[in-house]
């Protein structure tokens, strides 16, 4: 019987059914698909968490330049017109939603580097268990 997910962990197994024998959550495998082969147990990860943290952050940062980039293009074309004022405003908008993506992105950034470390706990708590 695979392990379970009590206590909000999860648990990953190698299931030879589901997912071709890849490390799957032992959520998808039940007693009946594993018959009597034992679960092997793993300890989680946190590893791509963190790499998925500094893409998004380093992503993030590339997307706040660029707007900055945008606006300093803009604000630095050399003609009066009423188009030039629809460019320039149009680029600061395109600029501000790009800067309010990038935020969201440091949100996930967060939230990532945050599983990274519940993860690291529950890897350290498997460890140090007998």
């Amino acid at each position: 019987m695979p392990p379970s997910s009590a206590g909000g962990t999860l648990w990953t197994v190698a299931c030879p059914v589901h997912n071709r024998g890849r490390w799957v959550l032992a959520a998808c495998c039940s007693r009946a698909t594993l018959g009597s082969m034992p679960a092997l147990l793993t300890a989680p990860d946190p590893a791509p968490w963190w790499r998925l943290a500094r893409v998004l952050a380093a992503q993030a940062d590339e997307l706040r330049a660029q707007a900055r980039r945008i606006v300093a293009t803009a604000e630095s074309t050399r003609w009066n017109s009423p188009a030039a004022t629809v460019f320039t405003s149009r680029a600061r908008q395109a600029a501000e939603r790009a800067v309010r993506i990038a935020g969201g992105m440091d949100e996930a950034a967060a939230t990532a580097r945050h599983h990274a470390v519940a993860l690291a706990k529950v890897a350290a708590s498997l460890a140090s268990a007998p």
